[in-house]
């Protein structure tokens, strides 16, 4: 694994509670086998490039993905 970025961010939660997330982000190499989510993530799933633009992104991955050249 590489750590490619950090950052955080505050925002209200989906119960209206203001909340502070951590953005920890590494690149991996994908060998085999099929993704999995842990019990704290709701939906997992592997997307092109093409469609982040399609998607509503935090402000950290947005800002990391322009940053990266991808947005």
């Amino acid at each position: 694994l590489k750590r490619v970025s950090f950052d955080e961010d505050t925002e209200k939660d989906k119960h209206g509670e203001l909340t502070h997330y951590l953005f920890v982000v590494f690149e991996a190499e994908y060998k085999s086998g099929t993704i999995k989510p842990g019990d704290d993530i709701e939906k997992l799933k592997w997307i092109k490039r093409s469609d982040l633009r399609k998607m509503k992104l935090t402000r950290p991955s947005e800002k990391l993905f322009r940053e990266m050249g991808i947005l």
